[in-house]
């Protein structure tokens, strides 16, 4: 089945890291790419309808498409740019200079989301159990499976073994180490929701963790920008959908570290709205890279709860109202965008300095097309 999706995907030749088309679906498969508008974008567009599964939705007043939802797809992508560390940052670097630079693929810079989510991607790829190949035999069953990594190695590998945690801090960081390491991940893809999220029903979150699906939220969501959905247990007992969580993360500039919070989760049964425990990420973009010096560290690590906004700040309807409970919360506040900061990024640096040096100035409008020509400069040096 695997080999029917890649070439289904990439024609029988297979994926190459040169050739646009090849390019743009493999990352749009897993990471939601956008065609933007011209005339280059609308032959990228009708291209991949003919040859790689894109999907035509519609002709009348413009041409759009979109990329099929489907896992297995998602999977072959990974598969093929995972190959080798060669073929993804050419890939990589074949997105940015030939279809994001030259604006045929939008990159949503006002809000740093393409570059966070291809980050956690990488993240979930290098996590990978066994290197970077996602499908496993399964020992009893002999049938191909998906391979589920530990929440806590998913983090230490985008953020170091310390999460990049002052020795301060060494307590709390350890106890939450610990139990992140029995929350499983299982995602391959990020899906983008089509309208705004409060509360999320247990369904939602099975239908999600079966196909291997994080979520990104639509543009101006209140307090998270998309979620991972993790298991805590273990997957040798038999499995509970009211043991999902989620995992939020949120990349804007100035939020708050104090107001991030997971959505209300509703059970299938109809019972009332609970919050298990969960992990929120702040990648704050824009700050500074270390806390209080510049030699201090690049992410801070609270235990407290959720702080309901007052007064003209940011409402949620997933805050705790009265008599429940915001449930046990962990936030990671990571703060800047090298390579010190996600170590993950490691030989891909600047190409991943592209990316979030073009979201960082698209947060303010009139450094828009200096931003564009600031990352051409980067990528091109």
């Amino acid at each position: 089945m695997l080999g029917v999706a890649d070439k289904k995907l990439f024609s029988d030749s297979g994926f190459s890291p040169y050739q646009e088309n090849y390019v743009f679906t493999a990352f749009a498969v897993r990471a939601g790419l956008e065609i933007s508008v011209g005339e280059a974008s609308e032959r990228l567009a009708m291209e991949t309808v003919r040859g790689h599964m894109r999907i035509l939705d519609a002709v009348d007043p413009m041409l759009m498409t979109s990329s099929p939802p489907e896992p297995i797809f998602a999977i072959a992508a990974a598969e093929a740019m995972n190959s080798s560390e060669e073929i993804y940052k050419t890939a990589l670097r074949t997105l940015l200079k030939n279809l994001i630079l030259e604006s045929v693929v939008l990159d949503r810079g006002l809000q740093g989301e393409l570059s966070t989510r291809l980050l956690l991607l990488r993240a979930r790829d290098k996590a990978t159990p066994g290197g970077n190949g996602f499908v496993k035999i399964d020992p009893i069953s002999r049938l191909p499976m998906v391979q589920p990594v530990e929440l806590s190695k998913f983090l230490q590998t985008l953020l170091g073994d310390t999460l990049g945690i002052a020795d301060e801090q060494r307590n709390v960081r350890d106890k939450f180490l610990k139990e992140a390491s029995s929350v499983w991940i299982n995602f391959t893809h990020i899906w983008q929701l089509s309208m705004s999220i409060g509360e999320v029903t247990e369904s939602m979150l099975l239908n999600a963790w079966s196909t291997g699906t994080a979520l990104q939220c639509v543009h101006n969501q209140p307090v998270i920008d998309g979620f991972i959905v993790g298991y805590r247990g273990s997957l040798d007992e038999p499995f509970q959908s009211s043991r999902l969580i989620t995992i939020p993360w949120r990349s804007k500039a100035r939020s708050a570290a104090a107001l991030l919070t997971a959505p209300f989760i509703v059970p299938q049964n109809g019972g009332s709205r609970y919050k298990p425990w969960h992990v929120v990420i702040l990648m704050d973009l824009a700050a500074s890279s270390a806390f209080g010096s510049a030699r201090g560290p690049h992410c801070d690590l609270t235990s407290e709860g959720a702080a309901r906004p007052n007064g003209e700040q940011e409402t949620w309807s997933s805050y705790a109202e009265t008599n429940e409970s915001e449930g046990q919360r962990y936030c990671l506040n990571i703060c800047g965008y090298r390579a010190v900061n996600y170590p993950v990024l490691h030989r891909l640096e600047k190409e991943f300095d592209t990316l979030f040096t073009r979201a960082l100035g698209y947060t303010e409008p009139e450094f828009m097309p200096f931003a564009g020509m600031m990352a051409k400069a980067m990528l091109l040096d």
